[in-house]
């Protein structure tokens, strides 16, 4: 007798979720009127455009011209890692002079070490600056040089941080995104709450002059409050208005607009 033969039934998973970027790409810049394009020469990567370029696109050439200026970026980067540095120097080591602590530069040089309780990020600042001035000094040493250098030292930072934002996309993507949905999901429960909390006050205070306006005397407050606390919602065990504490203390906020006691 011939065995069955067994039939197995495959399953495919659903595709995996793609995980946002954590340094998302600038968007596209939109003019406001269509360019008439003039000439494109390919040599020196330029288009000519009929009439004056738009502020958008003389913007984005400005922002084009900074990163490719090495100078300019070799200064912004050491003022961004001083600014980092600064609060964590500590207190000056003996052997270094009190003119060359004044000096970031001097002080720089003379391999001053951060305190234990530096964070990290200022520990990464220190070795970056120290490595930057290496590479100043280089290339200070090599002379002159062609622009071309200039960018191809721009591009080969840019490539790096390129690198590295990848390698970060990697390995924290996904946590990151995960905190960031965690962060958004408590602040609309928190924002929920403080509605639902609202409008439960609200609630109260119209019952509260409903009831008040039957009352023989305002100094019913107190048990008008109490009677209030123990009506219950279909659970029968949540107070339909708040409890008697709450009551009480949202009708510190009623001051005004309620019966006084």
């Amino acid at each position: 007798m011939a065995k069955k033969k067994r039939t197995v039934t495959k399953t495919t998973s659903a595709p995996k979720k793609q995980t946002p970027a954590m340094y998302p790409t600038p968007a596209a810049i939109e003019l406001a009127t269509p360019q008439k394009i003039v000439a494109i020469d390919l040599k020196t990567k330029t288009i000519t455009i009929e009439g004056s370029p738009p502020p958008e696109v003389l913007a984005m050439v400005e922002i084009e011209r900074r990163r490719l200026n090495l100078v300019e970026r070799i200064t912004g980067y050491t003022k961004t890692l001083a600014i980092r540095i600064a609060p964590h120097w500590g207190e000056r080591p003996k052997h270094i002079s009190p003119a060359k602590w004044k000096n970031l530069e001097q002080r720089i040089k003379a391999m001053a070490e951060l305190p234990e309780t530096a964070p990290a990020e200022a520990r990464d600042a220190l070795m970056a600056l120290q490595t930057l001035n290496r590479m100043a000094a280089d290339l200070a040493e090599a002379g002159d040089w062609p622009d071309s250098i200039d960018r191809a030292l721009c591009y080969a930072i840019d490539f790096g941080q390129l690198l590295q934002r990848g390698q970060t996309q990697i390995d924290h993507g996904e946590t990151v995104d995960k905190g960031r949905r965690n962060a958004e999901a408590t602040a609309g429960a928190t924002e929920a709450n403080r509605r639902k909390k609202i409008d439960r006050s609200e609630a109260a205070l119209v019952e509260f002059n409903r009831r008040m306006a039957t009352a023989k005397t305002k100094r019913m407050k107190t048990s008008t409050l109490k009677n209030m606390s123990q009506v219950m919602e279909g659970d029968g065990t949540t107070p339909k208005w708040g409890s008697l504490a709450a009551l009480k203390r949202w009708s510190l906020d009623w001051i005004g607009r309620t019966p006084t006691e």
